[in-house]
């Protein structure tokens, strides 16, 4: 079961664990969750860490994750680091894009 921040919430810390997150309110601080989705209202001002990292909202900071899809709604200001992405036309990204090799930089590793 997925776990939600729903719309008009703001957290001010970092949340990590396994599963899945939904956000569709604010997060101010760093995520590290496996699987992410941020939805068309969702904001997140840290760094996120995924294996799998689906964004539709905004993201001001860095991004480590093995696949990232940037939707058409998606805004994302810092640089990503990733083994595979995917950015749909009208989404729009502000930072260096690089590709790293399976092993590089695992997610959950502190």
């Amino acid at each position: 079961a997925a776990s939600v921040l729903g719309t008009g919430m703001t957290f001010e810390g970092d949340i990590s664990g396994v599963g899945q997150l939904i956000i569709e309110g604010v997060v101010k601080g760093d995520v590290r969750v496996s699987q992410v989705l941020i939805n068309e209202k969702g904001t997140v001002e840290g760094t996120v860490h995924a294996d799998l990292l689906d964004v539709r909202g905004r993201i001001s900071g860095a991004i480590v994750a093995k696949q990232v899809r940037l939707h058409p709604t998606s805004r994302v200001e810092g640089d990503i680091t990733q083994e595979q992405i995917t950015i749909e036309r009208g989404a729009w990204f502000s930072g260096r894009s690089t590709q790293a090799k399976r092993g590089d930089e695992p997610v959950g590793a502190d």
